[in-house]
């Protein structure tokens, strides 16, 4: 009897649901970087419009991303066990998470047929590619201190569809942000063209 009450004393004790819907609008929030830079609108105009021809830009980006991967690859046994082991993840999120804006924002900063600025904007993609998937993986480590163990596997299932209605996983609304993405970045292929015409 003592020990069954101990073990009910020591229940685990779960956060509100709107914690778990927080949880669950983490992924929700980082997937356009995965839809818009990585393949659907800056890749492309990378390839198009900064590199000197298309197959250079593709080969480059495909680089890029290959060391990113490569970092993450390595860097993911170690910060996997910190994010399992330690207790608190939200300041590891928010870390990452600023590298993800940082190296966001400065990919603004890649000017049509500049090729100085080839190497700084991969560096940028690449820290804002590690950036997203190691707060993803302490985001993910805050889970199994949501839910009990018998409802982790409906809350990453309620999860993932959730980030599956995201608008832009509809394939029109796909085509609408890489129309949309272009017809912004032609803008700024235009500016930078008048610019270069005016310095002339």
């Amino acid at each position: 009897m003592t020990s069954d009450a101990r073990t009910s004393g020591m229940q685990q004790k779960y956060p509100t649901r709107s914690a778990i819907v927080s949880w669950m609008l983490f992924d929700w929030a980082a997937k356009p970087f995965f839809t818009l830079i990585t393949t659907f609108v800056f890749a492309p105009y990378f390839a198009t419009h900064v590199a000197p021809d298309p197959a250079n830009g593709q080969s480059l980006w495909g680089f890029a991303t290959a060391a990113a991967g490569l970092i993450i690859a390595l860097m993911s046994p170690v910060l996997g066990a910190i994010a399992d082991a330690s207790g608190r993840r939200k300041p590891w999120i928010a870390a990452f998470g600023a590298m993800l804006v940082i190296g966001s924002c400065l990919m603004w900063f890649g000017e049509p047929g500049e090729a100085s600025a080839i190497p700084p904007l991969l560096l940028a993609y690449g820290i804002a590619t590690i950036g997203v998937e190691f707060a993803t993986v302490f985001n993910n480590a805050i889970m199994p201190s949501l839910v009990p163990p018998d409802n982790m596997g409906r809350l990453s299932g309620t999860a993932c569809r959730l980030c599956r209605r995201h608008p832009q996983s509809h394939p029109g609304a796909r085509l609408f942000c890489r129309q949309s993405g272009y017809r912004a970045y032609a803008f700024r292929v235009r500016a930078a063209v008048r610019s270069r015409s005016n310095r002339t």
